[in-house]
């Protein structure tokens, strides 16, 4: 195996790869000791492609090889075999002749340097496994490695964010009057002073994820419908919950705002922002460029932004945490006055 470092579980892996290429079209009994493999072919690489292969381990950062590429290839070649397939699990070192046999041929293969395999020639076509990557279950460090490596395409040009680039360019143009480039913006939400939480949190919208990403939103309902029984979504909870008045939230986050702006109390109002009122966390800058400011007033703001960032994200996260609590916890109840004291507590208020 060259391009990856060996493993076990590499070799369990292309072994099982080379089966499934010698004998495309014919039935196929695979008896294994690997319980690894039976985890994959059960389940598992079904799992990993809806959680976008996340934090595959890599051979090293001069060469980077992704074991992706094994994962998404024996994924394409179960899901192309057009006979018969079965795994079976066998105890290994109990004496089966045949795992004996498998054993002393995997050893064989260590030590000779002609049972050679290189990794990244395997060709998986188009349209037979999703490789678009999610956030769900990776971290960013992973991400940023893949897009610099150009192993995968900026996310944003996905299809999966097709829907929010059209909605986010059509929602800017309609309430401000300006077009802007969302690949541009959208990439700022890295650099925003907002809790790192939230930014997966927006991403996952972006991405079409929501509500609560894969181990929730894929195992119960639990995230799917509000307790007001309306479908889940970032609209609902920030703006149009019926089961409780944000008022006393915004009003105190848009009284502490102008005091953020030393020599001008201007800052672009909330009002203006109906949902998805997020959007212009993106590209405040941009949008206060269009303001018929004075020097004055365009320094503070400029220079106030990542104060009123803070703001504006822990405020966001607030309500988020309290309603999926409530969600959570059957004794809990998200009553929005009563929250001002620790509201203004999270954005360092007093």
């Amino acid at each position: 195996m060259t391009g990856v470092v060996l493993t076990n579980n590499v070799a369990e892996m292309t072994v099982v790869v080379m089966a499934l290429l010698a004998w495309q079209s014919a039935d196929l009994h695979i008896h294994t000791d690997s319980k690894f493999i039976l985890e994959l072919v059960n389940g598992g690489l079904l799992a990993m492609e809806q959680d976008g292969w996340p934090d595959l381990p890599y051979s090293n950062w001069a060469v980077p090889v992704s074991l992706a590429l094994l994962y998404k290839h024996l994924l394409f070649l179960l899901q192309r075999h057009n006979s018969g397939l079965t795994f079976s699990w066998v105890k290994g070192h109990s004496g089966v002749e045949q795992n004996k046999q498998a054993d002393k041929l995997a050893k064989q293969g260590v030590e000779d340097p002609l049972y050679k395999i290189d990794v990244t020639s395997l060709h998986t076509p188009l349209g037979w496994v999703d490789d678009t990557l999610v956030l769900n279950h990776q971290s960013l460090v992973h991400l940023t490695y893949c897009v610099v490596w150009e192993e995968i395409p900026c996310p944003l040009r996905g299809g999966k964010f097709d829907t929010f680039c059209a909605d986010w360019t059509n929602w800017m143009l309609v309430h401000f009057s300006t077009e802007l480039d969302i690949l541009k913006h959208f990439t700022t939400l890295w650099c925003l002073d907002v809790p790192i939480s939230l930014k997966e949190l927006l991403w996952k919208l972006a991405s079409g994820s929501l509500p609560l990403g894969g181990h929730w939103y894929g195992t119960s309902d639990l995230g799917r419908t509000c307790r007001c029984g309306a479908k889940m979504s970032l609209h609902h909870i920030w703006v149009g919950c019926p089961r409780y008045i944000l008022s006393p939230l915004r009003e105190t986050l848009i009284g502490f705002l102008p005091t953020l702006c030393p020599g001008s109390y201007w800052t672009l109002d909330f009002d203006e922002w109906p949902s998805p009122f997020w959007y212009p966390l993106l590209s405040l800058k941009a949008l206060e460029a269009c303001l018929p400011l004075t020097r004055k007033q365009a320094c503070a703001l400029h220079d106030s932004q990542h104060v009123r960032e803070q703001a504006i994200g822990p405020y966001l996260w607030f309500i988020w945490k309290n309603h999926m609590r409530e969600m959570a916890d059957p004794k809990f109840t998200f009553i929005p006055w009563r929250q001002v004291g620790s509201l203004e507590k999270a954005l360092g208020i007093g």
